[in-house]
């Protein structure tokens, strides 16, 4: 199979943001399959992590068009609208691949996958990572009518052109079906864990050391720092741990964003103890620094849509067998409260959060427990080679499929 995967935000085990597309393009090329990317560039540099994707045998296309997480909205929708522009036309002058897989955020990456599904005459697989306009409507991004129009009449050309739809989450599949997709159209093949990556507590102490943190009950969020991840329920609950004279229980948040200034001045402003922020790791430093870690959270703010979400760091928390604290419900508290492997708390109640890292810290059967259970959640359900091997199962199902219409 000759794949077109097209996306705008790529990483690879250079840098800490999802490594889903490396993962997928070097198991597809792995199998014999011939991958062709069109990507993106962020503002700061990762060309190690494209001189990895081209060390494993994929073709890249990578746009000029900078991008970074520190952008304000309005440069975001201008270099969203640039990258589409150069996506476009960069892909037509490519020969005609077998199938196109198109992977959002954005919405516009799923635009292009349409347009050149429909240049070269071969099938569309639209793979939605989030679902948009949604989130940036419920967030209160999208408040010109206009714009918020024309994303919705995006929105729904790209569903309707797509010959399957690939969701991150059952909850994803359900608000897609609203779109008036049928079900059968839609396949749902979450993120995954890494469960040969992670699991080992090798080097949990010297990692420890390097952070400082002997003798600390150790709960880390690492990833982005953006308005959606809402962490200052995090900043919230270190404060009220603060209050209650805790000195041995810290908040680990590692990562950028273009929220993470501000809540480093807040931690300095009010004196929080209980909080630190840190650079990010790259995504192969992830193992350790998971290793020495007591448990995971999950942080987002509080919106509805947002239950829907399928984060990465969610998964390598179950692969490195660590408690898992998510802030919302939705799927993801169904499969914590299944396997018993974590907690679901309400996005609100920042207390809630330093009640479970205290029952966490003091009860080591409990926490012994819920570390196998989320370990067993991980191979039993989200191993990443049984879900690119499903992935895989679908694209070549489409080209098939398009092949014996052809032959009628």
């Amino acid at each position: 199979m000759k794949l077109l995967y097209i996306l705008q935000h790529f990483s690879g085990p250079q840098r800490s943001s999802s490594s889903r597309p490396y993962e997928n393009i070097r198991r597809l090329v792995s199998k014999g399959h011939k991958v062709t990317l069109l990507c993106g560039r962020q503002a700061t540099g990762y060309d190690e992590d494209i001189q990895a994707a081209r060390g494993i045998g994929a073709e890249i296309h990578q746009s000029p068009i900078a991008y970074g997480q520190h952008m304000g909205y309005l440069q975001r929708l201008i270099a969203f609208r640039n990258h589409m522009k150069w996506s476009l036309n960069e892909g037509r002058k490519l020969s005609k691949p077998d199938l196109i897989f198109a992977s959002s955020t954005p919405l516009t990456v799923g635009e292009v996958g349409r347009l050149l599904a429909l240049h070269h005459k071969v099938p569309f697989v639209f793979e939605v990572r989030d679902v948009w306009p949604e989130i940036p409507h419920a967030m209160g991004m999208l408040k010109n009518p206009l714009l918020r129009w024309s994303a919705y009449r995006m929105a729904g050309r790209v569903y309707s052109a797509s010959d399957h739809i690939v969701a991150l989450s059952p909850d994803m599949k359900t608000m897609i079906e609203k779109w008036g997709v049928l079900p059968d159209r839609i396949s749902v093949v979450p993120n995954c864990s890494d469960n040969t990556i992670f699991g080992s507590s090798e080097g949990r102490e010297e990692v420890r050391k390097r952070y400082g943190w002997e003798n600390k009950f150790v709960c880390v969020h690492p990833g982005a720092m953006g308005a959606v991840n809402g962490l200052d329920y995090m900043i919230d609950c270190a404060k009220h741990m603060d209050s209650l004279g805790f000195d041995d229980i810290l908040l680990a948040i590692i990562g950028e964003g273009n929220q993470k200034s501000r809540l480093e001045k807040r931690i300095a402003d009010e004196g929080i103890r209980s909080a630190v922020i840190y650079d990010p790791v790259p995504k192969r430093d992830m193992p350790g620094l998971l290793a020495a870690s007591d448990a995971g959270m999950v942080c987002v703010t509080p919106c509805p849509v947002l239950a829907a979400n399928s984060a990465n760091k969610f998964f390598d928390f179950l692969a490195a067998g660590l408690p898992v604290i998510i802030n919302y419900g939705g799927w993801q508290a169904e499969y914590l409260k299944q396997y018993k492997c974590g907690y679901s708390l309400d996005p609100h109640m920042p207390s809630a959060l330093a009640d479970a890292l205290t029952q966490l810290r003091d009860d080591e059967t409990l926490r012994t427990t819920m570390a196998a259970e989320a370990r067993a959640l991980a191979c039993e359900e989200f191993d990443r080679d049984k879900l690119v091997d499903q992935l895989e199962s679908i694209l070549l199902a489409q080209v098939e499929s398009k092949s014996q219409t052809v032959m009628v």
